[in-house]
């Protein structure tokens, strides 16, 4: 029998009946992928939603700038026990984002046990710019953000888990467009999906 107190309730009896489990369970990563205008933000909500009925925080990177505080208001995520961070952040990178992360689990990790679960739902991945894409002087190249990823989930793994901390990370796809490609529409891919898909334990697809 499953200890619905180690879970994150999603809001959905299909969801869940689907994943065998009574929601996302607390600090593991997940990972939620869809095309634009699939749900992905309306169903992030939901489970912030869900988190604080339980009486746990909620932290919502917003690479979009897509979070209203009516609509959330609406959907039932109070500004109580919430934190948004959007793109207006001086320093705002996949890098600066990573170690935000690190310092959530890590004042939780003081505690002896924490009460309640935190959330923290980084939308999206995708379009957060690293340190050399916003400053060209610091070098980069292909495969930078696959390179940051794979990095930081090695050492974020342990930390989620010993502060109940629940990462979900909203991935999208970008459009690759192909130089000299004259025939077929353009194709897809998402960015560091490797490194995501082997990290997480949940992986939903809108």
């Amino acid at each position: 029998m499953l200890n619905r107190d180690l879970f994150i309730p999603t809001g959905s009896y299909d969801i869940e009946q689907a994943l065998g489990c009574p929601g996302l369970p607390e600090g593991v990563i997940s990972t939620l992928v869809g095309g634009p205008d699939s749900g992905k933000t309306p169903f992030s909500i939901h489970l912030a939603a869900q988190c604080q009925r339980l009486g746990g925080m909620v932290t919502i990177i917003d690479s979009e700038a897509c979070y209203e505080p009516s609509w959330m208001d609406t959907i039932g995520v109070t500004e109580k026990g919430l934190e948004v961070i959007d793109p207006s952040e001086e320093s705002f990178s996949v890098e600066w984002c990573f170690e935000l992360i690190r310092q959530i689990c890590a004042s939780r990790h003081g505690k002896r046990r924490p009460s309640a679960s935190h959330l923290v739902v980084w939308d999206t991945f995708s379009q957060t710019p690293t340190e050399s894409e916003q400053d060209p002087s610091k070098g980069g190249g292909l495969g930078e953000h696959a390179r940051i990823t794979s990095k930081a989930l090695r050492t974020l793994v342990g930390c989620l888990s010993r502060s109940r901390t629940t990462l979900l990370c909203v991935l999208q796809p970008r459009l690759n467009v192909q130089i000299g490609r004259q025939f077929g529409p353009p194709s897809e891919r998402y960015i560091a999906y490797r490194e995501w898909f082997h990290a997480a334990v949940i992986q939903l697809q809108m």
